[in-house]
């Protein structure tokens, strides 16, 4: 069996609670912690209850920076939590059971009676409340089904439901009025797939339904309901309010409470909670905060470069609008036809097809967007064919080295082929990188408009 969390750093201390707790009742069982932080964290490593660690970023999602600038911490790690399932499906082929956990759970007992539902039904999910009289519509906007916790076991059913609930994290995972993060797209899932809605009491137990469950300690195990409590879900923003309205400290609850707060402290909570989430600044340390709200509104503000988080504010905001004249004949550069077909050099003056937007990316490496159709330019077939504004992305074949040459002309080196950018004189005058040194045609005039 997997057991899988994906957490932050500033909460790693839970989540070693968690894979603590893991071993102690199911030692057999492999505990896998997605990291979501730019690099490695040293108290992320030798952690003797992982098993294995792995960053977010090399789970192999498509353009995860971009992800990364979307989302909050919280929304993040809910979309990836979705995201992980396939890793594991391929990272273990040899495994039947994956299980996910948030970071805020602690183990009680074994998880064998999951264990034979899975064995009958592929998806395993746990509603919040397993009472009628428990509901009210403050709930709602939480979805029928708790997150933090789902189960499958390796079929083409549980396959098709991870990916259909991966795709809908990654673009729609949010936190507003509408969608609660990962979480209430669960509610569909039950229609879609093959899915048990597992109402056993001890699973999932949390401050939000310990009003419909009867926790007690008999002879060192704890149960709810009559049921053994296999585990708990501290959610943060439920336990720091806790000891304020439960002043009982005799209670089973009260004493399991203190115990995990105990731990928590034990295994670094004071210095791990104060470690900044490596995704809310950029590379050189400026908040993207700012530039997160207006992403959420304007997705492709996020693609203006390859890893936007080398960048800053200004870099993927600016508009810096130019045209491009070639020196060798004295003719602006167009996206031809709105960008539908080769750049060409032929233009006496600059118009709509025109006009680009000039993105500075590392160091003197830029990228050009057509105002005509708000495609970035490539260097098509890795630098064998003609410039085009025909991409949706910014890659190695978008990116150009750009020369100051003096007297204010320019040259670009595509990164495709480290050839130059050169303006074809035979026919429409087309641009295509294929001179291995500057001269006069390859040189352009950069003019701000």
């Amino acid at each position: 069996m997997i057991i899988s969390t994906v957490t932050a750093a500033n909460y790693l201390h839970g989540a070693k609670v968690m894979a603590r707790s893991v071993k102690r009742h199911m030692p057999d069982a492999k505990v896998v912690v997605c990291l979501l932080e730019k690099r490695m964290v040293q108290e992320a490593t030798n952690v003797p209850w992982f098993d294995e660690v792995v960053l977010a970023k090399n789970l192999g999602i498509p353009n995860f920076p971009q992800l990364m600038l979307k989302y909050n911490v919280l929304e993040a790690i809910c979309a990836v939590v979705t995201l992980f399932y396939s890793y594991l499906l391929n990272r273990f082929p040899s495994e039947k059971y994956f299980v996910h956990l948030d970071s805020d759970v602690q183990v009680m007992n074994r998880f064998d009676d999951l264990i034979r539902v899975l064995d009958k039904k592929p998806i395993v999910l746990t509603p919040h409340l397993l009472a009628s009289d428990g509901f009210n519509f403050t709930t709602t906007p939480y979805g029928v089904y708790n997150a933090g916790f789902s189960a499958i076991r390796r079929s083409d059913e549980a396959l098709r439901f991870v990916q259909w609930w991966g795709e809908r994290s990654y673009d729609l995972g949010f936190v507003d009025h509408f969608h609660f993060a990962n979480q209430k797209w669960l509610d569909l899932a039950p229609g879609f797939f093959e899915v048990c809605s597992f109402r056993h009491p001890g699973y999932n137990m949390a401050f939000w339904n310990v009003h419909e469950r009867n926790l007690y300690l008999q002879d060192g195990v704890y149960f709810t309901n009559g049921k053994p409590l296999c585990f708990f879900h501290y959610s943060k923003s439920w336990l720091n309010d806790y000891f304020q309205t439960n002043p009982d400290k005799g209670s089973p609850l009260y004493q399991m409470v203190s115990g995990y707060l105990h731990e928590s402290v034990e295994l670094g909570q004071h210095a791990l909670s104060q470690i900044p989430w490596s995704y809310n600044y950029f590379d050189h340390g400026e908040e993207v905060e700012s530039l997160r709200r207006q992403v959420r509104s304007n997705p492709g503000l996020a693609f203006r470069q390859p890893n936007p988080f080398k960048g800053s504010d200004h870099s993927l905001l600016s508009d810096d609008v130019v045209a491009l004249k070639a020196m060798v004949n004295q003719r602006w550069v167009a996206a031809e036809d709105q960008g539908n077909l080769p750049l060409c050099a032929n233009r006496y003056h600059a118009g709509p097809w025109e006009k680009f937007r000039l993105i500075h990316l590392d160091g003197n490496k830029v990228a050009f967007q057509s105002l005509a159709n708000h495609k970035y330019v490539t260097a098509e077939h890795g630098g064998e064919g003609e410039l085009i504004a025909n991409r949706n992305h910014i890659g190695p074949w978008e990116t150009f080295q750009l020369l100051d040459c003096g007297e204010g002309r320019s040259a670009f080196k595509s990164m495709a082929n480290d050839k130059f950018v050169t303006v074809n004189l035979e026919g429409p005058c087309t641009l295509l990188p294929s001179a291995a040194g500057v001269g006069w045609n390859q040189l352009f005039d950069i003019s701000k408009l």
